[in-house]
């Protein structure tokens, strides 16, 4: 299998196995380097073809969601997909699924999505010209920087929703991404 995606925001995926059938998933994404350019980030993870007949996620709730290649609609690009963003968000080449929220769980209003225990872009936008901020942030892995970048300290910043769409993950993904850079950033200051 080969397979290649470029999205329209320059999010590039590429999807190979070999003969052994080992998968190699890479996601290739625009990212800021510490001068302000635009550079490429590459992040790559590899796996075996055989574990693609399945991916469980997990939810907070303590309940899981078995998706199987075959069934529903699923097919082997939508395991692969699953479990490569899964590897490369973890980095853990022994945790295969994430924690997922159900949709259900999810409450109406916008207003109540909001994580309240951290007012982030009161926070950010104090702190913007803090020198201490923005050296913290430059050392930051430059996934983290991008996530920072788009969400908070660009002139325009993105919805965690649009984002997601961006990086082709969820926006539970998002969320959970930028709840732990935001945990990380504040121990470094």
């Amino acid at each position: 299998m080969n397979y290649e995606r470029i999205n329209e925001d320059g999010v590039k995926t590429t999807i190979t196995t070999d003969a052994d059938g080992i998968v190699t998933y890479a996601v290739e994404s625009p990212a800021l380097n510490a001068n302000g350019q635009v550079t490429s980030v590459i992040r790559k993870t590899e796996f075996s073809l055989d574990t693609c007949n399945e991916y469980t996620f997990h939810f907070d709730d303590g309940t899981s969601q078995r998706m199987v290649c075959g069934e529903d609609g699923v097919d082997l690009l939508h395991i692969i997909t699953l479990r490569g963003e899964a590897r490369l968000w973890n980095n853990n080449e022994e945790r295969e699924t994430d924690k997922h929220s159900r949709i259900d769980d999810f409450p109406d209003t916008y207003g109540e999505l909001k994580d309240k225990t951290v007012d982030v872009e009161g926070e950010v936008l104090r702190s913007l010209d803090s020198e201490e901020v923005r050296a913290a942030v430059k050392k930051l892995k430059p996934d983290e920087q991008y996530l920072m970048q788009r969400l908070y300290l660009d002139e325009k910043p993105i919805s965690q929703s649009d984002l997601a769409q961006e990086l082709q993950v969820t926006e539970n993904t998002i969320k959970q991404r930028a709840k732990n850079t935001r945990t990380k950033l504040k121990k470094m200051i």
